[in-house]
């Protein structure tokens, strides 16, 4: 269900919300209370505060069929994001759904006098959730840019000029490469299908590979198939074709990141690797898009943009495996390689990406990242 059609629940200030709700149908007494307990002790707070209060908004959300919270200015949104504005920051809301991401709701500005460079600060959540990522869409003469904002470039200038279509091009070509890099899920997921390139099974063991263009060849052919299936379900995500909920493309993508490091330890698909890295590439296709949504395509640019970012999410991933077969290859003799490395090194993101299933099936914090 979209988040446009959800029922959401507007708390128009810490002290007077409340007041406001008790005729609707949505609360009886004890969501009442306990949401009376929240509007209290305003102050800046950190991060197992923050998810504490998530946490029981959400339990309040749950018990009484609430797909969202909308959380306007004000002390509400102090208390929810431990976060106090400035004047200009006092439009800012938050959506605060019942499963996935909160998501920052920001209102349309028009400059009346053109200016020449635009300047954007943007600090939310950082210093509670290093991992957090503020983005933006730009649209000024027709065209649109877009950026991403970390807690190392909170402060970004745009030249107010019309975009060409080829910095269009660039501009969502910087984003894929972005969001392949950040993405723990998607960089493991990928390692655990490199890891075994540079070997080969021989019966129950694993041996080193005798010649770099055999493993070269591997990787090719599994980079290709994940390529191509999650340019597939990339693109029919994007433009509106397909859509699957957030919560089970993000715990599918977790899954598949186990299956492919526990085929290191047990391997069951040696020789077809390919194909297991084109099955779970489809998913993981639903994850790229999910950015690609947030960032927005342009109406004017649709084909070029995804083509940008497609691209983008393909040159990030030839990075990593440029900076890790020759290294692999190198190594695969010795037992730091064979051992700690291809085997614990499997052991551990499957344990990791354990935990990120755990967290996204049932919706709960238990890592940092």
């Amino acid at each position: 269900m979209s988040l446009n059609r959800r029922r959401l629940l507007s708390i128009a200030g810490a002290a007077s919300a409340l007041a406001a709700l008790r005729p609707a149908r949505l609360f009886a007494a004890e969501a009442a209370s306990g949401l009376a307990s929240m509007t209290t002790g305003v102050a800046p707070i950190g991060r197992d505060e923050y998810l504490e209060r998530i946490a029981r908004a959400r339990a309040l959300m749950g018990r009484h069929g609430i797909g969202a919270l909308l959380i306007e200015p004000g002390a509400s949104m102090v208390y929810f994001t431990g976060v106090h504005w400035w004047r200009s920051e006092r439009l800012t809301a938050a959506i605060l759904p019942r499963d996935g991401d909160i998501a920052i709701v920001t209102p349309h500005f028009e400059e009346p006098s053109v200016r020449e460079s635009l300047q954007v600060r943007y600090r939310l959540f950082f210093d509670i959730d290093p991992q957090h990522k503020g983005l933006l869409r730009l649209q000024y003469a027709g065209s649109t840019r877009t950026a991403i904002f970390s807690p190392e470039a909170s402060r970004q200038a745009f030249e107010l000029t019309r975009a060409s279509r080829f910095s269009q091009f660039v501009d969502y070509g910087r984003e894929g490469v972005w969001h392949i890099w950040i993405g723990f899920d998607h960089i493991l997921f990928l390692l655990s299908l490199l890891l075994p390139a540079v070997l080969v099974l021989t019966g129950r063991r694993w041996e080193p590979v005798a010649r770099f263009k055999t493993a070269l060849w591997d990787v090719l052919k599994i980079v290709t198939a994940f390529t191509i299936a999650h340019s597939i379900t990339l693109s029919l995500a994007a433009l509106g074709i397909i859509s699957l909920p957030t919560r089970l493309t993000e715990s599918a993508i977790a899954l598949s990141v186990v299956l492919a490091a526990l085929n290191n330890i047990f391997p069951l698909f040696q020789r077809r690797r390919w194909m297991v890295a084109f099955a779970f590439g489809l998913i993981h296709g639903f994850g790229f898009a999910s950015v690609l949504a947030d960032l927005g395509l342009p109406r004017d640019a649709l084909l070029l943009a995804l083509v940008g970012f497609n691209l983008g999410v393909e040159a990030g991933q030839l990075a990593i495996v440029t900076a890790f077969l020759p290294a692999a290859y190198w190594l695969r003799r010795t037992m730091l390689y064979q051992r700690i490395i291809f085997i614990g090194g499997s052991m551990l993101i499957c344990a990791l990406a354990g935990m990120w299933l755990v967290e996204r099936a049932f919706n709960l914090k238990l890592m940092l990242f």
